[in-house]
């Protein structure tokens, strides 16, 4: 049995592998990718479709293709499409075959994006290859591939765990007992090896994140039989054996010697004369794990130009810290845990103003708004952009192709996003205008698809909770706190 079917991912967004991070990436590196509306996209193990069907409901415009090899899966997919009525094909199909069975005459001649999440590493090498063949043959002039994969010298510490694993769990068949029987002997190892070791740091390290992840994820990632992990000089030079070019991360922010620190940035800095180098050198500095690279056909290589973000949009993802800030200074934190500090008026003004503003709203607009709300002069518009990209760099904002989400505040009737209506009623989440998956509760599940925009939310509250239910006052109480969840979160619209 085909151990995707045994276990199944299920229906989930990958927002890391969605086009627009390699549309952002492609621009910011001097390239022309194909604008997400007009573009023709393929994805490589697309699994049960949830990541490929929001993408083509969400860009109507576009045609998305998704092959996988589990029979289940594309029946899935199938099922999730028609009963969202989404346009995207489906085809069971192995990667070793792919090349010529789609150039099937109602598919496309060649694909501006393809994407292989979770596929380049867990496969044997034959199949590696042919999935680097398959870009070479499909990707148009100007198209731009995303393939994920775990990376050294990161996966060599959590090799080590999955090796244990793996040895521990080898008599057990049933999968959900392979996964238990993993979590238990690492959870034992993790309380029994001290802290202060360094082994033991490992181990509990290992521990939290497993303890976090579904069982999908231990039993395809640490339990795999094949698993490989590559240094990125080692993957770059295998696409250039196929005619491919490395062109960035996927999180460009990531590969840049400015994220840093200074002393560290310093020694480093010679490096980055050949970009891989250096972003080879930082892997070795951080430890990481995974990568998730963007590449194309070969072009002459652009260094990283900050200022195409003008014409895109940009989305706070950081947070005021009232203890740190006071008249004179304000601090943020960042996604990233990282924080942030200034006393200037102006990167203050910028920075607050990101904390509140939930959905990706045009970068000049924002300039413009910023700078009338301090009286600042054109002149500091410069200052203003460098300091969002240093905001951007420490994981204190998003940049995307285009506005996303709520634009203002929400108004009287508010509008839920129509694929987060459609797919409120279905299951346990939803995937958000920004491509995150969003777990929903009861409540929301019947109260996101009245939201269309007819609907006061009174109005809408009144069809779903009852004048004299007891749980009125208390879902009352909550719901100001729940509908800044919905917009920070990319559910609402208007």
């Amino acid at each position: 049995m085909n151990p995707y079917d045994a276990l199944p991912y299920g229906q989930r967004p990958f927002p890391d592998a969605h086009p627009d991070r390699l549309y952002v990436a492609g621009r910011a590196f001097g390239r022309d990718p194909v604008p997400l509306e007009q573009a023709r996209i393929l994805e490589l193990g697309c699994g049960e479709g949830g990541h490929l069907v929001p993408l083509s409901l969400r860009y109507p415009g576009a045609r998305c293709v998704g092959i996988d090899l589990s029979g289940h899966a594309i029946t899935e997919a199938r099922a999730f499409a028609e009963r969202l009525g989404a346009t995207a094909t489906f085809l069971e199909l192995d990667v070793l075959h792919a090349v010529e069975a789609l150039r099937r005459p109602d598919l496309p001649e060649a694909y501006d994006y393809v994407l292989a999440h979770g596929l380049y590493s867990w496969v044997p090498p034959e199949v590696r290859e042919a999935i680097l063949a398959v870009c070479a043959a499909v990707l148009s002039p100007g198209g731009l591939f995303y393939l994920s994969y775990n990376t050294r010298p990161g996966w060599h510490l959590r090799g080590m765990i999955a090796e244990i694993l793996q040895h521990h769990t080898k008599g057990f068949d049933d999968p959900r007992k392979k996964v238990a029987q993993a979590r238990a002997i690492l959870a034992f190892l993790a309380e029994q090896v001290p802290a202060g070791d360094p082994y033991g740091a490992i181990l509990q390290k290992e521990a939290k994140l497993v303890a976090r992840q579904p069982d999908p994820w231990v039993f395809h990632d640490l339990l795999a039989p094949y698993n490989f992990r590559f240094l990125l000089s080692e993957f770059v030079a295998d696409l250039g054996r196929h005619g491919l070019q490395y062109v960035a991360d996927a999180d460009v922010a990531s590969m840049l010697p400015e994220r840093l620190p200074t002393q560290a940035r310093e020694v480093l800095l010679p490096f980055f004369e050949d970009p891989v180098a250096g972003e080879q050198y930082m892997d070795f500095l951080v430890g990481r794990y995974f990568r998730r690279s963007v590449g194309g056909r070969p072009q002459e290589a652009r260094p990283f130009d900050w200022t195409v973000f003008r014409t895109m949009a940009l989305r706070g993802t950081l947070k005021l810290v009232p203890e740190e800030s006071g008249p004179t200074q304000d601090t943020f934190r960042t996604q990233l845990g990282d924080t942030l500090s200034s006393d200037v008026p102006l990167v203050r003004a910028a920075l607050r103003t990101l904390t509140v503003t939930p959905g990706a709203v045009p970068w000049v607009t924002f300039e413009d708004r910023v700078l009338a709300a301090v009286s600042a002069p054109e002149s500091q518009r410069e200052l203003l952009g460098r300091n969002l990209v240093v905001a951007w760099i420490r994981g204190g904002l998003e940049v995307h192709p285009a506005p996303l989400g709520l634009q203002g505040r929400p108004g009287p009737r508010p509008v839920v996003d129509p694929l987060v209506r459609a797919m409120a009623p279905l299951g346990e989440g939803v995937t958000s205008v920004f491509h995150d998956f969003v777990r929903t509760d009861g409540l929301d599940r019947e109260l996101l698809p009245l939201l269309d925009g007819t609907r006061t939310v009174q109005e809408a509250l009144d069809l779903v909770v009852l004048a004299d239910d007891p749980m009125r006052e208390r879902v009352l109480k909550a719901l100001p706190e729940r509908f800044a969840r919905y917009a920070e979160l990319g559910l609402l619209v208007s």
